[in-house]
């Protein structure tokens, strides 16, 4: 989707989770790639797609070395089972899990 133009395309296929360093390592912080092999691409009206000015990168996007900040749905306690050893660790870090009022918080304040 391009909200700048605004244009949107869509596409069908089948999609693979990939594994393989060769895939992974070109995306810093990636635990696996989603690939997909396209059947059919179409141009899609772009009629309900919003204005759209970016400002900046999200500071969630990791850098060059994978490493980005714990977002705070990580620490929902609701989320632990789901998340990888090492973020739980991570939030054990940060103050350890919070339940949906202190999340709601969070996310009042641009940090969720």
């Amino acid at each position: 989707m391009d909200f700048l133009t605004p244009n949107r395309l869509r596409a069908e296929g089948d999609a693979k989770i990939l594994r393989d360093p060769a895939f992974v390592t070109s995306y810093p912080g990636a635990q696996f790639v989603v690939g997909v092999e396209v059947e059919s691409i179409w141009v899609n009206c772009p009629r309900y797609i919003h204005g759209y000015e970016k400002t900046a990168d999200s500071k969630y996007v990791p850098d060059a070395n994978g490493e980005a900040p714990l977002p705070g749905w990580k620490r929902l306690d609701l989320a632990q089972e789901a998340i990888t050893p090492a973020d739980r660790a991570r939030v054990g870090d940060a103050g350890g899990a919070i339940d949906m009022e202190a999340y709601g918080e969070l996310v009042a304040k641009g940090e969720g």
